[in-house]
């Protein structure tokens, strides 16, 4: 039996989707995107494991937290009213290019292809402790 819900977290400054760059007709993938992908993948595959997730060819429900590291310099109270959601992050990347990454990176981990998301979401916060908290929920 599969679980209903597959949910797990990535650590680190959330990291948006790069566009493909071709340099002298050959496209290519920018490493820091590469590498995150990767990761998220590994992470995607051990959540799968542990959580008893069946691959699925049916729709999914993706559902992303993007927290972002605050900004230095800033007052005591500008830090508790972002800690509060009172102040929301409205930088880079953009929220859409947050949630290409996850889905790319979990094809043919989560589901068979990224086009069975079919319900998606990406809430930006910030927090002391950068992460993307993702649940994947069938639809």
């Amino acid at each position: 039996m599969s679980g209903e819900a597959l949910s797990f977290v990535m650590y680190g400054q959330p990291i948006g989707k790069a566009s493909v760059r071709v340099v002298e007709h050959r496209a290519f993938m920018p490493t820091k995107t590469r590498n995150y992908m990767d990761m998220l993948g590994l992470i995607a595959k051990k959540a799968v494991r542990e959580q008893h997730w069946e691959k699925t060819d049916r729709p999914v429900g993706l559902y992303v937290q993007s927290f972002y590291r605050i900004p230095k310099g800033k007052s005591k109270r500008w830090k508790a009213e972002a800690l509060a959601g009172q102040i929301l992050p409205t930088v880079k990347p953009d929220y859409d290019n947050i949630l290409k990454i996850i889905g790319d990176s979990c094809t043919d981990i989560v589901y068979l292809d990224d086009k069975q998301i079919c319900d998606g979401r990406n809430v930006k916060k910030y927090s002391e402790e950068p992460r993307v908290v993702v649940e994947f929920f069938r639809l």
